[in-house]
């Protein structure tokens, strides 16, 4: 029965691909594309094209890991809670403000590396 629920939980990870297969490429070219999403949805923001930003920010969220930027986790979820809160998106944008909240207790934001 363990082997089993190991094997299962293999194929569900293989499946999933990580994050949706969106992990594919280098670490540097994930680094890349992840720095190019954050800064074409914080102009999206400032613009007010709030779904796009939206959609980069969920994207940025879906690589980071494979681009080594979960210190950057708490900018990102309180930068795509901004957007969702003017779309009237309000228990999504609540949910990312609590995610940011729990990552970044004293309300110090990670400046996200160049």
């Amino acid at each position: 029965m363990p082997g089993t629920l190991l094997l299962l939980g293999a194929l569900v990870l293989s499946l999933c691909g990580g994050a949706s297969g969106r992990q594919k490429g280098s670490p540097q070219q994930l680094q890349q594309e992840f720095s190019k999403l954050v800064k074409d949805a914080d102009d999206a923001i400032h613009a007010k094209r709030n779904s796009e930003a939206v959609k980069m920010l969920s994207d940025a969220l879906e690589i980071m890991d494979g681009a080594g930027a979960q210190f950057a986790e708490g900018d990102v979820r309180f930068n795509r809670a901004t957007a969702l809160k003017a779309l009237d998106r309000y228990e999504e944008a609540i949910a990312d403000y609590e995610v940011t909240i729990r990552l970044n207790p004293k309300g110090k934001r990670c400046h996200m590396r160049p």
